[in-house]
């Protein structure tokens, strides 16, 4: 007798007949119309996130809660400035990273920076090597109480280091996540300092985009300029190669 409703093992597919321990490969098939409960009081995040500044993603199947920083692309990854040197001249990069909180059911916070999976923090003159982009609890708490903070990763077989800008962004970020998920009596100002800096990011962006339309249409309208000019010239050209012609013609016609 077939089945009217599927139940299908989110781990390896196969259909089952019933909620409950999967018959094929043993995992649990939670009824989603009866999880809400027991998601809610573990996996999912109960603080207050400052929403200006911060998005949360809940992953119901992982029970996995993930926070990003609002103003970066899909990925929630944020532009970096480095300093790296390109056939031994000083240059400046720029990469997009993700910095994001991630709570998972009995498991410690922790914090995933990005792709810098050979990447060492100094703070204060002690050194951290974050392994596979992750931050914990202490590490942050490091960077956030530190007066000096520098950000050093291999790329390219080039040692890059952030720019000042990038740890003021990096450092803040780090401060947000603090006064969010470890101590909110502590630096109750960075999520303000961290709104305002990406607004103007945001108009200098706009600025610049209007700026370029404007050149843009500058230059188109100097080429059609160029263009009538071309057409003009090329026109008085041919009266001036031929007008001869044509005045001979006349006269020949006339004197007839």
């Amino acid at each position: 007798m077939p089945m009217q409703n599927k139940i299908i093992c989110p781990n390896c597919g196969a259909e089952n007949e019933r909620y409950g321990k999967c018959e094929y490969c043993g995992s649990v098939i939670e009824n989603i119309d009866d999880v809400t409960e027991k998601y809610i009081s573990h996996g999912k995040q109960k603080v207050t996130i400052d929403e200006r500044v911060l998005i949360q993603k809940y992953d119901m199947f992982e029970d996995k809660t993930e926070t990003i920083f609002r103003y970066g692309d899909d990925k929630g990854e944020i532009s970096f400035k480095f300093n790296t040197k390109d056939d031994g001249k000083d240059t400046i990069c720029q990469e997009k990273i993700h910095f994001t909180h991630i709570q998972k059911k009995c498991e410690k916070d922790y914090y995933r920076f990005g792709y810098l999976d050979d990447c060492i923090i100094h703070a204060d003159g002690q050194n951290y090597k974050i392994k596979y982009g992750t931050i914990s609890n202490e590490t942050l708490s490091a960077i956030c109480k530190a007066n000096y903070v520098g950000v050093k990763f291999r790329d390219c077989y080039n040692d890059a280091y952030f720019n000042q800008e990038s740890i003021w962004l990096f450092v803040t970020m780090a401060r947000t996540f603090y006064n969010t998920f470890i101590d909110s009596s502590c630096y109750n100002d960075a999520a303000d300092k961290l709104y305002t800096y990406f607004e103007e990011q945001k108009n200098e962006e706009k600025i610049e985009k209007q700026v370029r339309e404007i050149e843009w249409k500058r230059k188109r309208e100097e080429e059609e300029r160029q263009e009538n000019t071309n057409i003009i010239k090329a026109i008085v050209a041919n009266v001036i190669f031929f007008l001869p012609v044509f005045m001979l013609l006349f006269s020949l016609v006339t004197c007839h």
